[in-house]
């Protein structure tokens, strides 16, 4: 299928809100959740207050369809696994599958009828399961949600069930509005979103694996508050590198500097691509979750360099010490494996 050259109306990305759709958009909304979560979340900062010089959601919102359509749609029913185009194109597992979801969850607020031949291709190769077929989809019903998307767009079929409760609603729009400012000082110059919300824009190509979150956020700001502007964009802006090479042999190393945020620098796929990872310690705590860093997992299949490895932020300025401690062996992550080239610092 050729590539779409359609034109980019000057408007917001949602359709008229009659009844019946806006119960659609409400669930459709929510269902958003489940997709940003994927993602780390470095920070949320509040929605902010419009200013006359950073773009406003309705813009980041178009600005994030254009990378979906044409950065990360190869424009013959496949995606491409990252945006510089280096990591070769697949329609299978969830990484690509959750840029099928972005593009759904984009037609169904919009009903964007440009949507539709894309859908079409990405129908056209999608596996077709059966016992003897055998892919690298870890859970197959991650290809089976893209395929039920796929006919909702191409069959018209009623997007989504009905709204949430009201008071749920307000949540979601909170939480949504809050983690797409968040995600919008990880913007790239490109269109593409790094994996750490709050993070700095990434410097390593983008895979599909890490911006499905943060073009979905976009498009979901674009649809909740088009004219609403992310707190502080430009954060990052104020970072200055530090070259610290640090490497984990056995023992726990660590780090530590003065600051109001922090973005540590390494290769993800170092020694590629899966077994490697480490635990991480902010000022003696572990991180809440204990997800830590799994540095050698690639899912694209290659090492990619000058990646952000890990991000955090503080409300004010302070000294900071960030320790890398040995990860717990086991089958799925393998042993303990930390590099580090450097690290990024707010002042």
């Amino acid at each position: 299928m050729p590539r779409s050259t359609r034109r980019w109306p000057n408007v917001n990305l949602r359709p008229d809100a009659g009844p019946a759709r806006r119960g659609t958009r409400s669930a459709a909304l929510l269902t958003v959740l489940a997709v940003v979560t994927c993602a780390a979340l470095a920070a949320c900062s509040p929605p902010g207050r419009p200013g006359p010089r950073d773009p406003a959601y309705a813009e980041l919102g178009r600005k994030a369809l254009r990378t979906l359509e044409h950065g990360y749609y190869d424009g013959d029913g496949e995606w491409n696994v990252c945006v510089p185009h280096i990591c070769g194109t697949g329609n299978v597992d969830w990484g690509v599958d959750s840029l099928t979801y972005a593009l759904y969850f984009h037609w169904s607020l919009t009903h964007d009828r440009g949507v539709t031949p894309i859908m079409s291709a990405l129908l056209g190769t999608a596996v077709d399961y059966s016992p003897a077929v055998h892919t690298s989809s870890d859970v197959p019903v991650w290809d089976t949600i893209a395929d039920v998307r796929e006919y909702q767009v191409t069959r018209d079929v009623v997007a989504l069930a009905k709204a949430e409760a009201v008071g749920r609603q307000g949540f979601a729009r909170y939480w949504l509005l809050a983690a797409a400012s968040a995600a919008a000082s990880d913007l790239t110059a490109g269109g593409t979103y790094g994996r750490f919300f709050g993070g700095p824009p990434p410097r390593a190509p983008v895979t599909a694996w890490q911006v499905s979150g943060g073009l979905t956020l976009a498009l979901a700001a674009a649809a909740l508050d088009p004219r609403g502007r992310s707190a502080d964009p430009g954060f990052w802006r104020h970072a200055t590198f530090v070259r610290h090479d640090l490497r984990l042999s056995g023992r726990p190393v660590q780090f530590t500097f003065t600051g109001r945020a922090v973005a540590v620098i390494g290769t993800i796929g170092e020694v590629c691509c899966q077994p490697g990872h480490a635990q991480v310690f902010i000022d003696g705590t572990q991180t809440y979750d204990q997800t830590g860093i799994w540095q050698n997992k690639s899912s694209s299949g290659r090492s990619l360099p000058d990646s952000v490895l890990f991000a955090w932020r503080w409300t004010t300025p302070g000294r900071h010490t960030i320790q890398i401690r040995p990860g717990v062996p086991n089958a799925k992550e393998g042993g303990p494996f930390f590099h580090m080239t450097g690290y990024e610092v707010v002042r």
